[in-house]
């Protein structure tokens, strides 16, 4: 994953109010709704039924300060109750199921999960946060069937991001410097891919910036709108001058969407026990 920096995570808690509201006006959502929308849940599902524990990890090179408290924070916004595990580690996990938390998050050098207790799901997030993005992206275009959406970087999350496109109809174009990553990205999804970001991208509509390799102010579309998971964002303000939308944040979307997903699976593993209390039809 992306490692965060301190300064990162403080302005993601100072900004959490400000980048909902850039989310209400540029796709009429808020994270909650947007969240829900991505992993197919009501938008009157009942999030604040279940609570998270998030584990402080010290593995590879250590707890990012104010990175825990921030999902905490993340994750109070949805309306869960969330809170942070005293104990570190596998210890911290024992806490968190211990004190009866319905999901627990944790996050090393390489991977951010979350695992909702009782389920076999490790819910990944760079894959809810190409997915969450992907749906940003498919409410500002009014739809995503047919279009061409390019893609920029084909790690985890453009990845991830190129499969869901693909799910819903669209034509993604992929870019990357990286040859090795355009040869897999060509063999897995068979989509067009090139290394060259100056012939791509100023005919680009959509857009999906994956990773934090700057672009060129110049090179954006008139009008485009670009869904930006990528940290840092990698445009500067002759970008935003020129795009017609840059939808971009740097933790709050992933976070929303993982813990949604997890909402599902636990919906999922108990609808036979609890159908009336989650409203959701079960079939002998």
């Amino acid at each position: 994953m992306t490692r965060l920096t301190k300064e990162m995570i403080e302005e993601i808690e100072g900004d959490l109010e400000i980048t909902e509201h850039r989310l209400r006006k540029a796709i009429g959502m808020d994270l909650r709704s947007l969240a829900l929308r991505a992993v197919g849940l009501e938008a009157d599902a009942d999030v604040s039924k279940f609570s998270a524990a998030i584990v402080p990890v010290t593995s590879g090179l250590g707890v990012t300060p104010g990175f825990v408290s921030s999902v905490a924070t993340i994750l109070a916004r949805l309306g869960m109750e969330a809170a942070v595990t005293n104990a570190t580690d596998v210890a911290g996990m024992a806490e968190g199921i211990r004190m009866g938390s319905d999901m627990v998050f944790m996050a090393d050098d390489n991977v951010f999960m979350a695992h909702p207790v009782g389920t076999w799901e490790v819910i990944d997030n760079a894959a809810c946060t190409a997915l969450g993005f992907v749906q940003a992206l498919e409410e500002a275009a009014d739809g995503l069937g047919g279009k061409e959406v390019v893609v920029i970087g084909l790690g985890r999350v453009g990845s991830f991001a190129v499969a869901e496109l693909l799910a819903r109809g669209a034509r993604p174009i992929g870019v990357d410097i990286d040859p090795v990553a355009l040869m897999r990205a060509r063999e897995r999804f068979g989509i067009p891919c090139s290394s060259d970001l100056k012939r791509v991208m100023p005919a680009a509509d959509l857009v999906v910036h994956a990773c934090p390799a700057p672009v060129r102010g110049e090179l954006v579309k008139e009008g485009a709108i670009i869904s930006a998971p990528g940290v840092p964002c990698g445009f500067d303000a002759i970008g935003y001058g020129r795009a017609g939308l840059i939808m971009h944040d740097m933790l709050p979307t992933g976070v929303a969407v993982m813990a949604a997903q997890a909402c599902r699976a636990l919906m999922a593993a108990n609808v036979a026990n609890y159908p009336m209390e989650w409203g959701l039809a079960v079939h002998e």
